[in-house]
């Protein structure tokens, strides 16, 4: 994979050249770079904390010198391992300077990223998304040290919870985000004494203020499995199992639906609450995964991890869901769509948990269907279009589109959905509403499939899910 850019610097070429082949002034520019250690005249290790999401972690790199042409080229290259596993990640790099006149200088960079080992889900295509504002980061930085008596760019810590691009950048680079170093799971995959059992939700809150880093877990499909890759490394657990008011489905005196955030996939997958509008939820939980998830999993823990490919988001966007979260300082509601934020981010603060997911009375004569594309069964989604349809005849009375997997957060078109209320449905108008979706999606490339077919994919997977849709309307008798 390549990643190329440039930006200009307000100096003389010779000014710019010392500064770049002053490796540990370089480094130094890295937003999360801790210390830097030179090894001889041509190599230097740096040790570089990330965060993604509740993903935090410090991994090693080495950066070697190998060519340098005075007075414009400087060439590296960088390399990392994953722990002590043997997947391995190494970038061949070039930085070229081009004097624009004699005080000013653009400085051209390219990086021929090569990744060995286990990629994971994480983190080499989001790198791939954010190259531009990358550059607009590190220029920052590289003024600042160029020129001291230019404004700065604010520092970034590496615990922020506002990750910087250019630690994502550092998170792609470093397989499955490096090593851990302080384990929650024992050798043989059992959670140790770091779990806390909280009786209620006032406990829970009030454990996970009293030390930094503690995360609740509830069903722990995605957690453990992330706990036993030293992908994380809390200062604790807290347990949300057999807590009152964190599970069940219940229906609210005004016919709105309440899905406890502890609520099993397998639960909300066999809900006849979930009913008309509210099926496809119903529908989304009955594809994740496999039936041992289903019975482990939660919506909760689902939604708070927050990734792009998960089933419950655009099945939520799309029903026009709000989520409870609470804490010390009390409940608040958050709509869904400002809910979900970034990669694997949401609007969860530190000591934040969901407590339950809130969705509006279920229009019994509209339908709501999951349709996801995904290489094989219970994998994660490729691409998946979520619609809720209401039909009168042949006329659609109106109709709400999410589609996942094909950017940060599922992507909602009201314009599309306009072009098809009021119409017949036929294939060309749809296919006509998918490519307006398709162009609204910024998707990435990763195991899954690249960003080119995704984009291929939407329209095709849209018209499916409608024509499903409308079938199942057909089978109704009349409201």
């Amino acid at each position: 994979m390549r990643l190329e850019g440039c930006f200009e610097i307000d100096q003389p070429q010779s000014l710019v050249w010392q500064k770049i082949t002053d490796h540990s002034l370089m480094a130094g520019c890295i937003p999360g770079c801790e210390n830097i250690e030179q090894v001889n005249d041509k190599t230097y290790n740096a040790t570089i904390a990330v965060s993604v999401g509740i993903i935090k972690a410090r991994f090693d790199l080495t950066i070697e010198v190998t060519k340098e042409i005075e007075p414009n080229e400087v060439h590296s290259r960088t390399s990392g391992q994953e722990g002590k596993r043997a997947s391995m990640v190494t970038s061949e790099n070039l930085v070229r300077l081009v004097a624009i006149d004699p005080g000013n200088t653009r400085v051209d960079y390219i990086s021929d990223v090569s990744v060995s080992g286990r990629l994971g889900k994480y983190g080499l295509g989001m790198m791939q998304k954010q190259t531009g504002k990358l550059a607009k980061e590190f220029v920052a930085n590289f003024q600042t040290a160029i020129d001291p008596t230019a404004p700065s760019s604010p520092s970034i810590s590496p615990q922020s919870t506002d990750l910087s691009v250019w630690q994502k950048f550092l998170a792609a680079l470093e397989l499955n985000f490096g090593r851990s170093q302080n384990k929650v799971v024992t050798s043989s995959g059992t959670i140790n004494e770091k779990l806390l059992s909280p009786k209620n939700v006032k406990e829970a809150t009030q454990m996970l203020v009293a030390q930094e880093d503690r995360i609740p877990i509830s069903g722990g499909a995605t957690l453990v499995a992330m706990l036993n890759a030293n992908l994380i490394e809390p200062a604790g657990l807290v347990s949300l199992k057999g807590i009152d008011g964190l599970s069940g489905i219940t229906q609210n005196k005004n016919g709105s639906i309440t899905i406890g955030a502890f609520s099993r996939h397998a639960e909300t997958a066999n809900s006849n609450l979930l009913a008309g509008s509210l099926s496809g939820i119903k529908n989304a939980a009955s594809k994740i995964a496999n039936p041992i998830v289903r019975n482990m999993g939660t919506m909760g823990g689902s939604i708070a991890f927050a990734d792009p490919a998960a089933d419950y988001a655009p099945a939520l966007i799309a029903a026009e869901a709000e989520i409870e979260v609470v804490s010390v300082r009390g409940n608040r509601r958050v709509k869904v769509q400002d809910f979900f934020v970034d990669w694997y981010k949401t609007a969860l603060q530190p000591g934040d948990m969901v407590k339950a997911i809130h969705v509006p009375k279920a229009d019994p004569n509209a339908v709501g269907y999951h349709e996801k594309y995904a290489r094989v069964e219970g994998d994660f989604a490729t691409v998946s279009a979520h619609v809720i349809l209401s039909m009168n005849g042949e006329t659609c009375n109106y109709i709400r589109i999410a589609i996942g997997a094909c950017g940060p957060v599922p992507v909602r078109l009201v314009e599309a959905e306009k072009l098809l209320a009021g119409k017949s449905l036929t294939k060309d108008l749809i296919l006509q509403a998918g490519r307006m979706l398709s162009e609204a999606c910024d998707p990435v490339d990763d195991v899954r499939g690249s960003a080119t077919y995704r984009l291929k994919l939407i329209p095709q997977l849209l018209l499916t899910a409608v024509e499903k849709a409308q079938r199942q309307l057909a089978q109704r008798s009349p409201a």
